[in-house]
């Protein structure tokens, strides 16, 4: 389990379309850090005035705690749960352990840092990996498996997966989100770097412990129709 950073912001995202109506037409100024409730929040950047969708392109940690507010943490918890977190998946003969998200007794900076991937939440990069498929899948993840089939040097088909898939979220969020990942890769991260792939992706640096550096996070996924796949990397302490 490690703590995502930004890479959580597709799920802040998801659960703000889903629950907040007039999130579509939320504008904000960024100037480098923003008070919550007494708590402290900052940018890497000055990111100053932006609309929603180019709040998640430069992956503004203070509109996201702003964001978070607006979202609660009733609902935010309701999403996180929708994307699995919480539920052990089997893999191969590996089990993962579940992602954790818990609000219950945040204050509302600690819901602000929250939104933004940190506080106490935990995620398995195996479920995040669904959550990336989810998005590119229309809201359906395609559950992650070892061996498609066991064959008999005859031929003969032994054992066969049945692949499995579970709804996340709606066809019509799920796209939105898609095409705010494929900004990213265009305006941000630079389509040269997946040349062919038609990416979509989000980028996390997760905050760890201190005198230790940041996890680097990608998740993402490929439109083009003849690769077809989604990725997750975390590189421990990556910086």
């Amino acid at each position: 389990l490690y703590t995502p950073g930004s890479i959580f912001k597709v799920i802040t995202t998801v659960s703000a379309l889903q629950n907040v109506p007039d999130i579509r037409s939320f504008t904000f100024t960024c100037t480098g850090e923003a008070d919550v409730d007494g708590v402290k929040v900052t940018c890497p950047d000055v990111h100053g005035e932006m609309d929603f969708a180019e709040c998640f392109t430069n992956s503004c940690n203070c509109a996201y705690a702003m964001i978070a507010q607006k979202v609660g943490k009733t609902n935010l918890q309701n999403t996180t749960n929708q994307f699995g977190f919480g539920k052990e998946f089997d893999f191969g003969n590996t089990h993962t352990k579940p992602s954790s998200f818990n609000v219950s007794g945040a204050s509302a900076g600690d819901l602000a840092w929250a939104g933004v991937g940190q506080y106490s939440t935990l995620v398995n990069p195996y479920n995040m990996l669904t959550v990336a498929g989810a998005i590119a899948n229309s809201g359906q993840a395609v559950l992650p498996f070892a061996v498609s089939s066991v064959v008999t040097p005859s031929g003969d088909i032994v054992e066969q997966t049945e692949v499995q898939t579970v709804e996340y979220v709606s066809p019509g969020i799920a796209d939105e989100v898609a095409g705010m990942m494929r900004t990213n890769v265009t305006d941000k991260y630079g389509d040269e770097k997946f040349s062919g792939l038609s990416m979509c992706g989000k980028t996390g640096t997760a905050e760890v412990e201190d005198g230790k550096k940041p996890h680097s996070w990608f998740i993402g996924f490929s439109q083009n129709e003849k690769c077809p796949v989604a990725i997750v990397v975390i590189i421990e302490n990556g910086g």
